[in-house]
This record gives C-alpha cells, sequence and structure tokens, in this order.
C-alpha cells in the first residue's frame, strides 16, 4: 500500500499535479464509521463535516455553487439552492429522488469536475444527500414522484435507427445539437439555463455522456428533460416506440471517444483530480483493483439491491 502511494504521488509529480494525502489512510472513507448509528444531531453534524471537505470547495458553503473552484470549470457546479437537478429519473417540474442524488454522489459526472465519491461508504452518501437537501426547503414540503419508468428495450434494427433519425429531426433536436448532433444547432449560441449563463450543448457523437453510459439513461433524458435548461421532456409525446428509436439512433452517431488522459480522465475530470484529492485518490485506488467499488457496473447493481 506504502509503495503504490508512493509510486502514485511520483507520477503526479511528473505531471505537475500536487496534492496533499492525509498521513492516515483511514480518513479517506473506508466505511468505518458508520452515520446510520448516530444521532439525528450528530449525523447532520458528520454530514457537513464531509460536506465543507469534499463539497464546498465547488458547490459553495452554502450550496450555492459558488465555491473557490467554480470559476475555473466550465460545466458549472450544481447550486443546491436553486432546486435545478439536471441528472435525476423523475418528470419535469419534479424534484429528484434521493437515489439519484445518490447516484451523482457515487457515480460522479462523467466529462466534468465531478468524480465518483468512491471514497465514501453508502452510508456517509446517504448522510450526504440528506444534508444537500437541506439547501432546498421545497423538498420537505412537497410530494415527492415517482422514477419515470423505463421500459425493455425493444431489438436494435434499421427500421428503427430510420425512424430514430426522423424524429431527431421532427423534434427539433437539431436546432440546438445541430444536424449532425454536435451540438452546433442553430440556436445554440442564444441558449440559457435558469440563471442566464450560456448552456454547453453537448457534442452527441462523443463518449462518455455526463447523463451515464447506458442507453436506459438515454431513454430517462428524454422523458425528463433537464431542471434548469432549454432540453424539454419528452414524455408524452413519443410513444415507447419512438423514444427507443431516438436512443438507437443517438446511439448510432455517438462514434467518438473523449481522448483519455492521466489515470483514463477525460475533459475537466482532470480538473476534479486536482480539486478533489480523496475522491481522485479512490477512484485510482479503484482503477488499480484495490478500491471499494471496481467500476461503475458494480454501483448499478447496488442501486438495483435498493
Amino acid at each position: 500500500m506504502i509503495f503504490l502511494l508512493e509510486s502514485s504521488l511520483r507520477n503526479f509529480r511528473k505531471v505537475g499535479v500536487f496534492f496533499w494525502l492525509p498521513a492516515s489512510i483511514g480518513i479517506l472513507g473506508c466505511g468505518e464509521t458508520d452515520p446510520g448509528k448516530m444521532s439525528p444531531e450528530e449525523r447532520l453534524t458528520y454530514a457537513e463535516r464531509i460536506y465543507r471537505r469534499d463539497c464546498a470547495a465547488c458547490h459553495g458553503e452554502q450550496g450555492d455553487g459558488q465555491g473557490p473552484e467554480a470559476y475555473r470549470l466550465q460545466t458549472k457546479p450544481l447550486a443546491f439552492t436553486s432546486g435545478h437537478f439536471k441528472f435525476k429519473s423523475t418528470t419535469s417540474g419534479q424534484l429528484p429522488l434521493d437515489d439519484d442524488i445518490f447516484r451523482s454522489i457515487a457515480e460522479g459526472v462523467p466529462t466534468t469536475s465531478m468524480l465518483p465519491q468512491a471514497h465514501l461508504s453508502d452510508g456517509e452518501i446517504r448522510a450526504l444527500v440528506d444534508y444537500v437537501k437541506r439547501f432546498y426547503p421545497e423538498f420537505d414540503s412537497v410530494s415527492r414522484a415517482r422514477a419515470v419508468a423505463v421500459p425493455t428495450s425493444p431489438p436494435r434494427t434499421d427500421e428503427l435507427l430510420q425512424l430514430g433519425k426522423e424524429m431527431y429531426e421532427r423534434a427539433g433536436c437539431v436546432k440546438c445539437h445541430g444536424s449532425d448532433g454536435h451540438g452546433d444547432g442553430p440556436a445554440a449560441d442564444s441558449l440559457r439555463d435558469y440563471s442566464g449563463r450560456p448552456v454547453d450543448i453537448p457534442d452527441l457523437t462523443y463518449q462518455p455522456r455526463k447523463i451515464g453510459t447506458d442507453l436506459e439513461d438515454l431513454y430517462r433524458i428524454i422523458q425528463t428533460g433537464m431542471s434548469g435548461t432549454p432540453m424539454p421532456s419528452y414524455q408524452g409525446v413519443f410513444t415507447e416506440k419512438q423514444a427507443w428509436a431516438l436512443v438507437y439512433y443517438l446511439d448510432s452517431i455517438a462514434v467518438n471517444k473523449w481522448p483519455r488522459g492521466m489515470m483514463g480522465l477525460v475533459e475537466e475530470e482532470v480538473i476534479g483530480m486536482r480539486i478533489d484529492m480523496r475522491a481522485a485518490h479512490a477512484l485510482m485506488m479503484r482503477r488499480r483493483g484495490m478500491g471499494r467499488m471496481m467500476d461503475r457496473g458494480m454501483v448499478r447493481e447496488r442501486r438495483k439491491e435498493r
């Protein structure tokens, strides 16, 4: 273990990345502390400590997305105070489920500085979910929606791919995402999010996607839309067949992969490594076969069990 850490640090220094590693590996988060056994007050205090240590640099002490590192990020940190959670399983206009927030924390958001928080136990992540919800009081005053159902996918056929291409054009996807999916549609430059910031339209020809790696993730985002952005929900607009056809078409044009750098990181994940040393170290250990979770597939299995 010591040799691995020293070797990794040497690799980081070669590329000019410097960060402090705790003297004790135990505080990286190995699940030794169980917030579920704490009193509500202790659990809240413990979650606040995790938040300040691992989240506030980007999301801000007050959960407003204005942390000291936010300025350097192209994909801006979520402002929990806004209530606009982009990646969720509930319908448009509804707040996310606890499992949605859990997933974002546990798995991270690919290509962004939000790395998987693999150094935290499930119990710690659950406590953190409850803590960040406190930034948006409506969590306590509104009825919680159910997750959008994702039906079993039909066989992938040339007919469905052609239908998907037609749906891409008929639904107006071209206006924002462009005719070839490069994010260069005629309306792209004019789009703004809920706060008035320009919207970075994703290039649909590249993987991995921020929304997740599975086709079910594509189906879900078509149904839910993206809260706080111009991306609308198409729930009730598309039939199941049409939605799956669009999913297959979008998957068919995603022929490129973002170049991977050190530790296999892509795009702003590299910045996330510099900001979040604990998550970066846990990710490194995972990819070397020593982490709490070997890959995101195991995370998905845990979600199924819940």
